[in-house]
């Protein structure tokens, strides 16, 4: 999650206030492996986070529960994205 992913002042409030009880807190990098920054958009940026985050939360997890629609992603790192990761690393995926 990104903090510009919060368009109003509350929610960006809410994050900061939740982050702050947080036990532990993982950063992935800006940019994906390989990429040069200014090579890729900031929707690109932000598409491939999303990605490496669903692939973090996959990669700590023994059995992810997905809440799907059972539809493709509609961008890079959507459930189905994630799922397909899951499914690749041999995890049992609840759905």
């Amino acid at each position: 999650m990104n903090r510009a992913d919060f368009e109003s002042a509350d929610d960006r409030a809410e994050f900061e206030a939740l982050l702050e009880h947080a036990a532990l807190v993982y950063e992935l990098p800006g940019v994906p492996p390989g990429a040069a920054a200014a090579t890729i958009s900031a929707a690109q940026r932000r598409d491939a986070a999303y990605a490496r985050v669903g692939e973090r939360v996959v990669d700590a997890c023994e059995i992810p529960i997905a809440v799907w629609n059972g539809r493709r992603s509609a961008g890079l790192g959507g459930t189905a994205d994630v799922i397909d990761h899951a499914l690749r690393r041999e995890r049992v995926v609840i759905c």
